[in-house]
């Protein structure tokens, strides 16, 4: 039977006294309310259970100790104290679509491991607060870094022409700098669909491309014109994605013990 404690140590690196939430989650933030997820409603929700996700301990701590993924998530003008542009809202936004993208990748099954937090305050955030195209979202990756086992996803106030931008078939090492080392996504959208942009977004770093569907997470380019179409009920994962996704140079290998 996994354990909370063994994936805690062996898979997290933390020893010592254990938070579900902030160890094995990666959520650190909290509303007035002491909510996570913030206040969730319409299209926020599931609609086969009207809950926030599927959310499962158990299912959290098997996907974490097998093949898995690390991210980072960088907030572009935040501030500790949210004077900068980034809102409290913005924070339980981003931890819902973390755990919808938990949820989607499960299907693979893929983990979504360790979450690594990093802030870019308002003066080193500059223009990148709003992102005018591609070239730009790829001088924001170019400008900043996290650690080197984990996949960059940087939320900005909003996005011009699209919702987010991603490198297909994203780089082994960001250091190289080759094109988009990392995902660049709007926050400005509703949380579900919030939570599929970042799994499409990711998904195309993880060597995906546009996907087969509107009801698949890679969605569909109707248009021919490079821009995706997703909508919050694009959820689906085939087996021939799960399979590129879960062979990728970013997937961590299997720890703990058991």
């Amino acid at each position: 039977m996994v354990s909370v404690r063994d994936v805690a140590e062996n898979c997290m690196g933390v020893s010592g006294t254990i938070s579900v939430n902030r160890d094995i989650y990666g959520y650190i933030f909290r509303d007035g309310s002491n909510r996570l997820f913030g206040g969730l409603g319409g299209n926020d929700t599931f609609p086969a259970t009207g809950q926030p996700t599927a959310r499962s301990l158990r299912a959290q701590l098997e996907l974490a100790k097998g093949l898995s993924i690390n991210v980072c998530v960088f907030l572009v003008n935040h501030e500790n104290d949210f004077s900068g542009a980034v809102t409290i809202d913005d924070v339980t936004k981003i931890q819902y679509a973390i755990q919808v993208m938990r949820d989607i990748y499960a299907q693979a099954p893929l983990g979504v491991r360790k979450i690594y937090w990093r802030r870019i305050g308002t003066a080193e955030a500059g223009n990148y607060t709003v992102i005018s195209d591609k070239p730009e979202a790829e001088d924001l990756a170019d400008d900043f870094s996290g650690p080197n086992d984990g996949i960059d996803v940087f939320f900005v106030q909003s996005i011009l022409n699209a919702g987010g931008w991603s490198n297909s078939d994203g780089p082994c090492d960001k250091d190289s700098k080759d094109g988009l080392t990392g995902a660049v996504l709007e926050v400005s959208g509703g949380r579900r669909g919030t939570g599929v942009l970042l799994a499409h977004e990711v998904g195309h770093y993880l060597r995906l491309p546009t996907g087969p569907s509107i009801n698949n997470f890679m969605g569909t380019d109707p248009d021919g014109d490079g821009i995706d179409s997703i909508n919050s009920n694009s959820t689906g994962v085939t087996a021939s994605q799960a399979s590129t996704m879960r062979s990728g140079c970013w997937v961590k290998s299997t720890c703990g013990s058991g």
